[in-house]
């Protein structure tokens, strides 16, 4: 016999042997099952390409986080500056302005929207793609900042939060409220959240000019005495339910309103050089700003593996800005440049609507279309 054939031989009779040993040494009745169940978790960091950073729920309460600028310095390649009072501006790669596209649920914010009137309680991620992408506007040269807010609840829930903030320069104290539940085919969500802060800060600054042969000709000390007042007041009610089809119907409202007084006194002295026109200025400011925005949503999902999405929403928006300006001359003269004054009001509707389908290779195929209405009065 081959030696090939042999060693098949002998394989086989091992394997038979064994066999015939396990079956006699196996007790009697029944066999006990081992069943092993796994699921694959999905970490958006981890999982996601480069070109995106997800920051998820858990890791936004992580911190205990009153304000949405704290959450944003802690993501990587996102930059905050800090404006009047309060206000905040987020920068991708130095650039702000219209260079970062901000988004809130993949919707571009209404006329008027102040971005840190979101608490980090209302927010269940936050998305920053550092390119351009389908499934957003491309718009953007810096990137785009998606702000998803929180859903429908997933459990019973009753949570009241009372704070107070202490920093160099803002005291005062804050509340959070949440509340929800889910029955069989809906569920319901409130969130309410505000502040208020008082504000006392000093800054100073130099100025100093040099001509080409060295000397020195102008040297300015600006001091900034700055005090003022913040408040604050968010609300987010959502309801979702489930039709006897299947289908499912969310409304959720966003409400955002507020208010910041200021007091600013400016003293410039110069020891070297022409002094200022006005050296001693007082500055005070009112600023207002109020957002409600309420959407209503369809979903269905066909036997096909079709998903269809339609969305009909209304939003209005306020911001309003009176600053007066009043000082002295170097002479000790009154000296002001009058006051300014801006309001600007924004409304409209819109409606979105997308077809989905998973195709072969797992790629997914949409399409979709925009429609949107704004009127804007300013004065």
């Amino acid at each position: 016999m081959p030696l090939l054939n042999r060693r098949h031989l002998a394989m086989l009779l091992a394997a038979l042997s064994a066999q015939v040993a396990a079956q006699q040494s196996a007790p009697d009745g029944p066999i006990a099952q081992v069943e092993v169940k796994g699921s694959a978790s999905y970490d958006p960091r981890r999982d996601d390409t480069a070109a995106r950073i997800v920051v998820g729920r858990e890791e936004i309460a992580r911190y205990g986080d009153t304000q949405l600028a704290d959450v944003f310095k802690r993501i990587p390649g996102v930059a905050i500056t800090s404006g009047s009072g309060r206000s905040i501006e987020v920068l991708m790669r130095g650039l702000g302005g219209g260079y970062t596209q901000i988004l809130v649920n993949g919707e571009r914010t209404p006329a008027g929207f102040a971005l840190e009137s979101l608490a980090p309680e209302q927010i269940e991620r936050i998305e920053v793609l550092r390119v351009a992408t389908a499934e957003f506007s491309t718009e953007a040269v810096a990137g785009t900042i998606n702000i998803v807010l929180r859903k429908a609840a997933r459990k019973r829930q009753r949570e009241a939060k009372l704070g107070y903030l202490a920093s160099s320069a803002f005291w005062g104290p804050t509340f959070n409220l949440e509340a929800g539940d889910r029955g069989e085919a809906s569920s319901w969500a409130v969130t309410a959240s505000g502040n208020h802060d008082s504000m006392s800060r000093e800054s100073s600054g130099l100025e100093e000019n040099r001509r080409p042969d060295g000397v020195l000709d102008l040297r300015r000390i600006t001091t900034l005495a700055e005090q003022g007042r913040v408040n604050r007041l968010n609300l987010g009610p959502r309801f979702n339910w489930t039709l006897a089809n299947g289908d499912t119907v969310a409304w959720e409202t966003l409400g955002t309103g507020s208010s910041f007084r200021n007091d600013d006194h400016i003293r410039v002295a110069t020891p070297i050089g022409r002094a200022p026109r006005v050296p001693d200025l007082l500055i005070f400011g009112e600023f207002d700003d109020g957002l409600l925005k309420s959407d209503l949503r369809w979903q269905r999902k066909t036997a096909s593996g079709s998903q269809l999405d339609a969305k009909f929403g209304a939003e209005w928006s306020s911001r309003k800005s009176y600053v007066d300006r009043f000082g002295v001359d170097a002479d000790g003269r009154p000296e002001t440049d009058g006051s300014m004054l801006a309001d600007t009001h924004a409304r409209g509707v819109n409606s979105t609507g997308k077809a989905t389908r998973t195709i072969d290779g797992g790629h997914l195929l949409a399409l979709g279309r925009t429609w949107a209405s704004t009127t804007r009065r300013a004065r």
